[in-house]
């Protein structure tokens, strides 16, 4: 027989959420959802676990705890609403842009009061700003200017790189990099590592060379030949990771003044 009963478990995962200790309120609440005998309770325990988690940073784990809840079971749209948004932010919070979208969408689509679901709008925006997706932000950004008495020519300054954000493509710096090495570095915006690449490899060519011009063939083609090669595939490599990361420096660099923008809106409200 269980010694604590339903109520009490109950009692003991606020306390745990109260105190913070949101890892053990976190098996608290699962504890709870097992014991529950109605959807309500069930859908209230897995929503406690998603804070819990949320609370840690542990964000995919507050998606998946979200998307648990039996949407079907609630019966007013306002409820369902504050699901949707819940299940958008996790997405986001966790970085899958795509879902929180997909989750925003569905909110809309399956809420008809639109006004129960304004505050997916900046969920939206968000997201696609870290698709890149920024002409589509820009129109829902402008939109959301117009709601919230922001002035037009704030989005124009937000939105200022959206004609040339200047963003690499690693699959040609990869190539510039195999053609001559350390283009590719140079291109994706990086030019001291490129020269640095370029000395290694030319120093790796140059050892092996010398090498074989003075009959040693072993270490001219195991230890010339050999680290040229390697650090010339490398850089290939490591030229289309230097992009990427240049990519998302771009991307922060363009997203968060529209990010704290919208959260100074929200803040307001």
């Amino acid at each position: 027989m269980c010694l604590i009963t339903k109520a009490q478990t109950r009692s003991y995962a606020d306390s745990l959420w109260l105190a913070k200790d949101y890892q053990n309120a976190a098996l608290s609440f699962e504890y709870q959802y097992f014991t529950a005998n109605t959807d309500l309770k069930r859908n209230e325990a897995l929503l406690k676990k998603t804070w819990c988690y949320k609370a840690l940073k542990q964000f995919d784990k507050a998606q998946k705890t979200a998307e648990r809840m039996a949407l079907q079971t609630l019966a007013t749209d306002t409820a369902q609403a504050a699901i949707y948004y819940e299940l958008a932010l996790c997405a986001y919070l966790a970085e899958h842009y795509n879902e929180s979208l997909h989750f925003v969408l569905q909110g809309r689509h399956f809420i008809k009061d639109s006004t129960l679901t304004t505050n997916l709008f900046p969920l939206e925006i968000l997201s696609l700003n870290e698709l890149r997706r920024w002409d589509e932000g820009k129109a829902k950004f402008e939109q959301y200017a117009t709601q919230n008495g922001i002035a037009a020519s704030k989005t124009d300054s937000l939105y200022h790189f959206i004609r040339n954000p200047k963003l690499r493509n690693p699959d040609k710096a990869h190539l510039l990099s195999m053609i001559f090495p350390g283009a590719g570095q140079w291109y994706a915006g990086y030019p001291n590592k490129g020269i640095t690449s370029l000395a290694i490899q030319t120093l790796s060519l140059g050892f092996g060379v010398y090498s074989f011009w003075h009959k040693y063939y072993f270490s001219g083609f195991f230890t010339g030949a050999g680290l040229f090669n390697m650090f010339y595939q490398g850089g290939g490599r490591y030229a289309h990771y230097l992009a990427q990361e240049k990519n998302k420096q771009l991307t922060r660099r363009y997203n968060d003044p529209i990010k704290q923008t919208i959260i100074q809106t929200e803040q307001r409200k």
